[in-house]
């Protein structure tokens, strides 16, 4: 009988010890579990602060392309209205210089037209 309850004794210390070492294990993973998750929870954090920077950022290069897309075409307008005037001066110009060379073959420019303090009313 000695024999028995020693080896019940001997079995009753390895279960205890056995379910101390799985308490043990459970609390350590039950630890890493939390710290995981809160290393996760910390990283989703993180990726949901960085990507509503992105789109701030994003919405505002797309707000700036907008406005100097319309100032662009603005200036390209403005540049053809210039170009037309500056073409319709030419031809004026041509016109005119054409049209003082045919008087002075005929003879009829005044001698105004040749002389340097007027020279800047055709200085083009």
């Amino acid at each position: 009988m000695r024999r028995y309850t020693e080896g019940y004794r001997a079995l009753s210390e390895e279960l205890d010890a056995a379910r101390t070492a799985v308490a043990v294990a459970a609390a350590a993973a039950e630890r890493e579990a939390r710290r995981r998750a809160a290393t996760a929870d910390a990283d989703r954090q993180r990726a949901e602060a960085s990507l509503a920077a992105s789109a701030g950022v994003a919405r505002a290069l797309g707000e700036d392309k907008g406005a100097l897309t319309t100032s662009l075409e603005e200036a390209q307008r403005e540049a053809g209205h210039f170009a037309a005037a500056r073409d319709a001066h030419a031809r004026y110009l041509a016109a005119a210089t054409e049209q003082i060379g045919s008087l002075r073959e005929v003879g009829s420019v005044p001698d105004m037209v040749d002389d340097p303090s007027c020279k800047r009313l055709f200085a083009f």
